[in-house]
């Protein structure tokens, strides 16, 4: 007999904890946040509804099962979004939240002491606030078909359906398995007639809460995308069954003052509009043959889609209910809907037919991570949005100039329609809308249909972006400086960058630097750039360089464009650890000085020529290894890092490659040209270690240490060498510096860490091989760490023994459940206390920055 899987365990301990859910008031239930457990407070907060304000929005949150939470906000006044959110645990009353179609845009929550309050924070509209506690949201009816079915019924039923959403498909597997679209993942029931998903596509996380009707032939849904109805179709399901009428959407507000048509003013109307979308059954056409789907973005533009196509348009209103929107460029061809009393369906009319409307959700186009609406327009100001060869630039607050190559510029009226979505109209009824998707992508909607385009900020800090390729602005000093002419108009060397992998761990690479002369046609003092996106670290060590460069020339050089571009153009960079490498090549084109291909740098430096140290060393030197760089250059403050490599893998990276630290510019220089000082004893170090690569233990034979000895007397910054030396003599250090070690226990549980990204009792994401071979990892490097970091190690090998135990049990022995996952949640709170613990510890954090 087959023992239960461990994500089958815990579903099945939190699925009974969902069930014992009190429907009484949070705040009512007389306890407090110490007198519970991690797992206690967890289990208490599902099903729990609060209510606040966090940056002046009023907002509302729902936790309706482990995993997901239904955030609720007024985006605008009387405009109300609804989405839900895949829920992390973090501690005791504490969790983390994401939600973003596009981006990783997160929240948290932490429970106060009284459990009246929770402090929220929301970073995808930048601020925090106390939400109190409402109420706790009531089991479905038990009279329903999905009750009736119970949790394992349901479970079996629903596998093997699809759920039915506006154009998308969400599929559900048996075991489990979920998918929409590209996207994988993991659904369970959580409740009677509740399923909770999970789907990851990539680095996004996106949660899908399900609530089946009573009929079982659709349900309510929430996403991050919005709320809505949708259809279950599947076996035992024949055709496409009418909405339930029960399973309203989320509407404006929470509690919408009318909720018929007869009972709204027209102003009313226009707003419970916004964000509605519906869904029409073309008349005489089979239900799943074809299909229009009709979107009402804001309070005067709209989408319309089917399975050909999507058009955005303007539309005007003719009462209360009575809309007109036109879908071709003459408006010959002229839309009609009506919208019924109930609010919930209605009839789509044009020239050639028509059909029956139903009301299917709510979705707002606002994005995350944006201003206010009240606070759009003075961010849009140098906003340049890239439609083909068209450019649309917000010049001036409420203005959008339409600039086309060969064409008349326009000037059209911007309206702010919400937190990062604009429109601009025209011609009447022609509008073009703009919603912000990306800090550099947006989507456009008007009636020649909808594309993805790229706009670029004039401020990339103020935007958010990830970096700018405008010129540095000219120095002053630069202008009195006597001309200096180019020695030659190109120069390239391999930069070491780190590039920052899931989970937090670093991985190093050789980027080839290249530095190219073009002539500009004046007689001012060059300009010097990247012509790519990069940090603004990066730019502020390039003007350092720029510095260094005038003085070290006396002059500079005028008329030309100097251009910097890594190889790796697709991938954002930042830092400071290029300088050395940019200051190389400027002295390529400016001395002439040709550079070693097989050289790579990395290294901060300030104006004077002075090299400083930078973060990453080790990672950095494998990355020039996988590179086959033969001679590397680190700052004289990272020379520690190469004896870590040391410590970890031994002789074998010194090798092949030599290592040596600089503190000097012309450390560098002496290094990577091909004329440098340091080029004899590069060739004395090949011939010296040649036999070691085919017999290692040769390194202790007399003629060997002898020859090492004496590049480190000539060379005392040649790190192999000495390196080489010190193993060979027995004089390595045991223990791995402080920075050293925590990198080291920082890699080895990377798999942990990227194992254990949800909760447990969320989503079934523990790698068992993952957490073994973490283990294995800290326990070989335990010996060798900083005897202070130690007990960080000791409190993750603890918890991956904690893991273990607990799935080797069966859901029979649920007390033994609940001690292993106590024991989980204490292992864990050790590990972070413990690391807290260290960071606090004085005599090692100085120890940390020498």
């Amino acid at each position: 007999m087959n023992r239960p899987s461990f994500s089958e365990t815990l579903r099945k301990l939190v699925c009974a904890v969902v069930l014992l859910a009190p429907a009484v008031s949070p705040a009512a239930e007389g306890q407090s946040l110490t007198q519970m457990t991690e797992q206690s407070a967890a289990e208490w907060l599902v099903g729990s509804e609060w209510q606040g304000t966090v940056a002046g929005q009023a907002t509302e949150i729902w936790i309706p099962s482990p995993g997901i939470l239904v955030w609720r906000g007024e985006v605008m006044p009387g405009i109300w979004d609804c989405r839900a959110a895949a829920l992390t645990r973090q501690g005791k009353g504490e969790a983390g939240w994401r939600w973003n179609r596009d981006l990783p845009s997160a929240g948290s929550f932490q429970l106060e002491e009284s459990l009246h309050e929770m402090t929220f924070k929301d970073q995808a509209i930048g601020g925090s606030g106390k939400l109190t506690a409402k109420a706790r949201s009531p089991l479905p009816d038990t009279t329903s078909e999905a009750v009736k079915k119970g949790m394992r019924g349901l479970e079996n039923w629903l596998a093997g359906k699809s759920l039915l959403w506006r154009d998308k498909t969400y599929n559900f597997e048996g075991g489990g398995t979920a998918s929409c679209e590209g996207a994988q993942g993991r659904w369970r029931v959580t409740g009677h007639g509740m399923v909770e998903t999970v789907l990851e596509s990539g680095s996004l996380q996106t949660a899908l809460l399900v609530q089946v009707s009573s009929s079982l032939q659709s349900a309510r849904i929430w996403t991050d995308w919005g709320t809505g109805t949708a259809r279950i179709k599947g076996p035992g399901i024949s055709g496409m069954a009418d909405l339930d009428p029960a399973l309203q959407p989320v509407f404006n507000a929470p509690a919408p003052k009318a909720t018929t048509l007869p009972s709204m003013q027209l102003g009313d109307f226009e707003r419970w509009l916004v964000g509605t979308e519906w869904e029409t059954d073309v008349d005489g056409s089979p239900a799943d043959d074809f299909k229009y789907w009709d979107w009402f973005q804001s309070d005067y533009t709209m989408t319309t889609q089917n399975v050909t196509g999507a058009w955005g348009f303007g539309y005007n209103h003719k009462g209360s209910g009575q809309l007109l929107w036109g879908t071709t460029r003459n408006l010959d061809n002229k839309n009609k809907g009506t919208i019924d009393a109930n609010l919930l369906s209605g009839r789509h009319e044009w020239r050639e037919g028509g059909g029956h409307m139903n009301l299917i959700g709510r979705r707002m186009p606002w994005s995350m991570g944006v201003p206010p609406a009240a606070d759009m327009l003075d961010w849009l100001k140098g906003v340049t949005f890239v439609v083909g060869d068209t450019n649309a630039i917000c010049t001036e607050p409420g203005v959008l100039l339409w600039t086309k190559p060969g064409g008349t510029d326009q000037r059209f009226p911007l309206k702010v329609l919400g937190p990062g979505i604009i429109g601009a109209t025209w011609s009447g009824n022609d509008t073009m809308v703009f919603v912000i998707r990306t800090p550099e992508k947006a989507e456009m909607y008007w009636r020649w249909g909808i594309s993805l385009v790229s706009y670029q900020k004039g401020d990339p800090a103020a935007a958010g972006m990830a970096g700018s390729t405008t010129p540095l602005p000219k120095l002053k000093e630069l202008a009195g400086t006597p001309a200096v002419p180019l020695k030659a108009s190109q120069a390239s060397v391999s930069a070491l960058l780190v590039s920052e992998l899931g989970g937090g761990q670093m991985a190093g690479q050789a980027s080839r630097l290249s530095l190219t002369a073009l002539p500009q046609g004046d007689d001012e003092p060059a300009s010097l750039s990247f012509n790519q996106e990069v940090g603004p670290q990066m730019q502020k060590a390039l003007r350092e360089v720029q510095r260094f460069q005038a003085v070290r020339q006396k002059g500079w050089p005028r008329g030309q464009n100097l251009e910097l571009s890594f190889a790796d153009k697709f991938s954002g960079k930042d830092g400071p650890s290029a300088a050395v490498a940019c200051a190389l090549v400027l002295e390529g084109v400016l001395a002439g000085r040709k550079l070693d291909p097989a050289f790579a740098v990395t290294g901060d430096m300030n104006a004077d020529g002075s090299v400083q140290p930078i973060g990453g060393v080790a990672a950095k030197l494998r990355g020039a290894t996988k590179a086959r760089c033969t001679c590397i250059g680190i700052p004289q403050g990272n020379a520690i890092g190469a004896l870590d490599l040391a410590i970890i893998d031994g002789a074998a990276p010194f090798l092949s490659m030599q290592v040596f630290s600089m503190e000097t510019f012309e450390d560098a220089l002496a290094l990577g040209a091909m004329d440098g000082a340091a080029r004899p004893v590069l060739l004395e170090f090949t011939t010296a270690t040649g036999p070691l690569k085919q017999n290692p233990a040769s390194l202790r034979q007399p003629a060997v240490l002898a020859a090492l000895r004496d590049i480190v007397k000539r060379q005392p910054n040649h790190l192999s060498a000495t390196i080489l030396l010190m193993i060979a003599e027995g004089r390595l250090p045991q223990r791995l510096s402080p920075a050293g070690s925590l990198n080291a226990v920082d890699v080895a549980v990377q798999d942990i860490v990227k194992s254990t990204m949800h909760d447990l009792t969320t989503a079934s994401v523990l790698d068992k091989n993952s957490i073994s071979k973490a283990r294995v990892a800290l326990r070989q490097i335990k010996d060798k760490l900083d005897p202070r970091t130690v007990p960080v190690a000791s409190a993750w090998i603890a918890w991956s023994e904690a893991a273990d135990r607990l799935s080797g049990l069966t859901v029979k022995q649920e007390s033994a459940v609940r001690k292993a996952l106590e024991d989980i949640n204490a292992t864990a709170r050790a590990a972070r206390d413990a690391g807290t613990k260290l960071m606090q510890n004085a005599e090692f954090n100085e120890d940390l920055k020498r």
